[in-house]
Protein backbone atom coordinates (compact mmCIF):
# COMPACT_ATOMS: atom_id res chain seq x y z
CA UNK A 1 0.00 0.00 0.00
CA UNK A 2 2.97 2.31 0.61
CA UNK A 3 3.97 2.04 -3.05
CA UNK A 4 0.40 2.71 -4.21
CA UNK A 5 0.19 5.76 -1.95
CA UNK A 6 3.57 6.99 -3.15
CA UNK A 7 2.49 6.76 -6.78
CA UNK A 8 -0.90 8.33 -6.08
CA UNK A 9 0.68 11.08 -4.00
CA UNK A 10 3.08 12.01 -6.80
CA UNK A 11 0.31 11.90 -9.40
CA UNK A 12 -1.97 14.15 -7.38
CA UNK A 13 0.89 16.60 -6.76
CA UNK A 14 1.42 16.72 -10.52
CA UNK A 15 -2.32 17.23 -11.06
CA UNK A 16 -2.21 20.12 -8.56
CA UNK A 17 0.73 21.66 -10.40
CA UNK A 18 -1.07 21.50 -13.74
CA UNK A 19 -3.88 23.67 -12.38
CA UNK A 20 -1.98 26.97 -12.68
CA UNK A 21 -3.67 27.72 -16.01
CA UNK A 22 -7.15 26.74 -14.81
CA UNK A 23 -9.79 29.48 -14.37
CA UNK A 24 -10.04 28.54 -10.68
CA UNK A 25 -6.55 27.22 -9.79
CA UNK A 26 -6.84 27.64 -6.02
CA UNK A 27 -9.88 25.36 -5.83
CA UNK A 28 -8.26 22.61 -7.88
CA UNK A 29 -4.82 22.91 -6.33
CA UNK A 30 -6.53 22.52 -2.95
CA UNK A 31 -8.56 19.49 -4.07
CA UNK A 32 -5.62 17.67 -5.62
CA UNK A 33 -3.26 18.85 -2.89
CA UNK A 34 -5.58 17.48 -0.19
CA UNK A 35 -5.76 14.16 -2.01
CA UNK A 36 -1.96 14.07 -2.37
CA UNK A 37 -1.64 14.91 1.33
CA UNK A 38 -3.81 11.96 2.33
CA UNK A 39 -1.84 9.59 0.11
CA UNK A 40 1.59 10.84 1.17
CA UNK A 41 0.88 10.97 4.92
CA UNK A 42 -0.68 7.51 4.72
CA UNK A 43 2.68 6.12 3.58
CA UNK A 44 3.92 6.47 7.16
CA UNK A 45 0.76 6.52 9.24
CA UNK A 46 -2.86 5.95 8.26
CA UNK A 47 -5.01 8.99 8.86
CA UNK A 48 -8.17 8.87 10.89
CA UNK A 49 -10.96 7.50 8.69
CA UNK A 50 -13.29 10.28 9.87
CA UNK A 51 -10.95 12.89 8.35
CA UNK A 52 -10.67 10.92 5.13
CA UNK A 53 -14.43 10.37 4.96
CA UNK A 54 -15.16 14.05 5.62
CA UNK A 55 -12.86 15.08 2.76
CA UNK A 56 -14.41 12.52 0.48
CA UNK A 57 -17.92 13.76 1.30
CA UNK A 58 -16.97 17.40 0.61
CA UNK A 59 -15.70 16.40 -2.82
CA UNK A 60 -18.79 14.27 -3.42
CA UNK A 61 -21.08 17.20 -2.58
CA UNK A 62 -19.13 19.41 -4.98
CA UNK A 63 -19.52 16.69 -7.64
CA UNK A 64 -23.29 16.72 -7.07
CA UNK A 65 -23.29 20.48 -7.71
CA UNK A 66 -21.60 19.81 -11.08
CA UNK A 67 -23.86 16.89 -12.00
CA UNK A 68 -26.41 19.00 -13.96
CA UNK A 69 -23.57 20.08 -16.28
CA UNK A 70 -22.59 16.45 -16.83
CA UNK A 71 -26.21 15.61 -17.67
CA UNK A 72 -26.32 18.55 -20.11
CA UNK A 73 -23.08 17.34 -21.72
CA UNK A 74 -24.46 13.81 -22.03
CA UNK A 75 -27.75 15.03 -23.51
CA UNK A 76 -25.93 17.32 -25.97
CA UNK A 77 -24.74 14.31 -27.97
CA UNK A 78 -21.29 15.91 -28.11
CA UNK A 79 -19.38 13.41 -26.03
CA UNK A 80 -16.37 13.71 -28.32
CA UNK A 81 -16.00 17.43 -27.46
CA UNK A 82 -14.89 16.75 -23.88
CA UNK A 83 -11.22 17.07 -24.86
CA UNK A 84 -11.66 20.28 -26.84
CA UNK A 85 -10.74 23.71 -25.52
CA UNK A 86 -12.92 25.92 -23.38
CA UNK A 87 -16.08 27.17 -25.06
CA UNK A 88 -18.18 29.85 -23.36
CA UNK A 89 -21.26 28.64 -25.22
CA UNK A 90 -20.82 25.15 -23.73
CA UNK A 91 -20.23 25.56 -19.98
CA UNK A 92 -21.14 21.93 -19.47
CA UNK A 93 -17.78 20.91 -20.95
CA UNK A 94 -15.81 22.48 -18.10
CA UNK A 95 -18.32 21.26 -15.51
CA UNK A 96 -17.98 17.73 -16.88
CA UNK A 97 -14.18 17.89 -16.79
CA UNK A 98 -14.32 19.14 -13.22
CA UNK A 99 -16.78 16.40 -12.29
CA UNK A 100 -14.44 13.72 -13.61
CA UNK A 101 -11.50 15.39 -11.84
CA UNK A 102 -13.46 15.14 -8.60
CA UNK A 103 -14.23 11.48 -9.28
CA UNK A 104 -10.50 10.79 -9.73
CA UNK A 105 -9.72 12.57 -6.44
CA UNK A 106 -12.51 10.70 -4.65
CA UNK A 107 -11.12 7.37 -5.87
CA UNK A 108 -7.65 8.36 -4.63
CA UNK A 109 -9.06 9.18 -1.22
CA UNK A 110 -11.36 6.17 -1.10
CA UNK A 111 -8.46 3.78 -1.69
CA UNK A 112 -7.05 4.92 1.65
CA UNK A 113 -10.39 4.94 3.40
CA UNK A 114 -11.11 1.35 2.35
CA UNK A 115 -7.61 0.19 3.22
CA UNK A 116 -7.77 1.80 6.67
CA UNK A 117 -11.23 0.38 7.28
CA UNK A 118 -10.04 -3.10 6.28
CA UNK A 119 -6.92 -2.95 8.44
CA UNK A 120 -8.80 -1.66 11.48
CA UNK A 121 -11.61 -4.20 11.13
CA UNK A 122 -9.05 -7.03 11.22
CA UNK A 123 -7.52 -5.80 14.47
Amino acid sequence: MKIVNGILGILFLLFAGWQFNDPDPIVWMTIYGFTAFICIVSIWKPLNNKVIFAGMMILFIYALVLLPGVIDWWNSGEQDTILEGMDRTKPYLEETREFFGLMIAIVGIKVNWLYNWRVRSKS
